[in-house]
């Protein structure tokens, strides 16, 4: 950054800033000052505060969260970590999403969640006086999380798994749709959560393991179809230690890792879906086909009251012929 100017016209120093004049006063001496702090702000860069954002999300959140931001961060600070960290506007992060996440393969609650990281690692370094000036604090405001109106079908599973080839992900994929799991309560199982005699997936928040609850003493039951079941015995067997849910070259499945398999998939059988579809679609075929209680329903997927699932009837009231059955008093089959 070159040094500052006088202008005699404007009656003040300047300094050129990204090609643009920045004005820093009429006083000298305190126009220097300004400017030493400017240098300062640029020599401080989008890695670095990455890096010192992620020593505290260690820290102070969960391992999993950890984990999680550091995958969206790391992979941003790939693309623009050489940059000053004052100099990152919202237009750097749309271009991170579009390049790195696009709408084509990527839902719009995981964009979502990739722009949350970014705000909030801005706000804390701001928080912290690393940076004077953070120009995404109001980015947010515009970002809206994609909300779930999309499930997966019956036929478009069925797609899926006569579609993939590759044992390992179709055995992930059946357990998600038989159990109607979170991905994550199936990416940690271990031999040890199986609970052979109830045929159940078992979590203990006090144990270690990730339970979506603030309660300490939290216990989450994964309850699994005989499908399911005889998959994840299998695994069981196979893998006494670690996670069940491995890929061919058994590593951990990732959400990262899914996504481009159903990419793949998508090319292959022209099904565009996310792992939490899977999810909603089980909540969907219960509600609509099955006919499953919904206290029963929210039971099953490990929601403590019918709330979480209200989402469900806008999918009910465009489906007509469940409709039609309901006012006729017709059971479901």
């Amino acid at each position: 950054m070159r040094k500052p100017y006088f202008k005699k016209s404007h009656g003040a120093w300047y300094v050129n800033q990204h090609g643009k004049p920045v004005r820093l006063g009429t006083n000298e001496q305190e126009a220097l000052i300004k400017w030493a702090a400017m240098q300062k702000d640029t020599a401080f860069t989008l890695a670095d505060l990455i890096v010192k954002w992620l020593a505290n999300v260690q820290k102070t959140k969960a391992a999993a969260t950890h984990a999680s931001y550091k995958r969206y961060a790391n992979k941003w600070s790939e693309l623009h970590g050489k940059m000053a960290a004052t100099a990152i506007r919202g237009y750097h992060l749309s271009e991170f999403c579009e390049r790195c996440y696009p709408t084509t393969d990527y839902s719009d609650s995981v964009r979502w969640q990739v722009q949350k990281v970014a705000v909030v690692a801005f706000a804390w370094a701001k928080e912290q006086g690393l940076i004077d000036v953070n120009h995404l604090a109001d980015y947010r405001k515009s970002a809206k999380c994609g909300k779930r109106d999309t499930f997966l079908s019956v036929d478009q599973y069925d797609k899926l798994i006569a579609g993939c080839d590759d044992v390992t992900f179709r055995d992930l994929l059946i357990v998600l749709w038989e159990t109607g799991a979170r991905p994550f309560e199936i990416f940690q199982a271990e031999a040890r959560h199986l609970n052979r005699a109830e045929h159940c997936l078992q979590y203990s928040k006090r144990a270690g393991d990730k339970v979506k609850s603030k309660e300490q003493q939290a216990i989450r039951t994964v309850w699994l179809s005989d499908k399911a079941f005889a998959i994840v015995s299998r695994l069981a067997d196979q893998y006494p230690t670690g996670v069940l849910f491995r890929n061919a070259q058994f590593k951990k499945w990732t959400v990262s890792l899914c996504s481009k398999r159903l990419a793949a998939l998508k090319r292959k059988t022209s099904v565009k879906t996310t792992l939490y579809e899977f999810r909603h679609g089980y909540a969907h075929h219960h509600a609509t086909v099955l006919g499953t209680n919904i206290v029963t329903l929210a039971a099953l997927m490990g929601h403590s009251s019918i709330k979480m699932l209200s989402e469900v009837y806008a999918h009910v009231g465009r489906n007509s012929e469940f409709m039609r059955a309901a006012v006729n008093g017709t059971p479901r089959s």
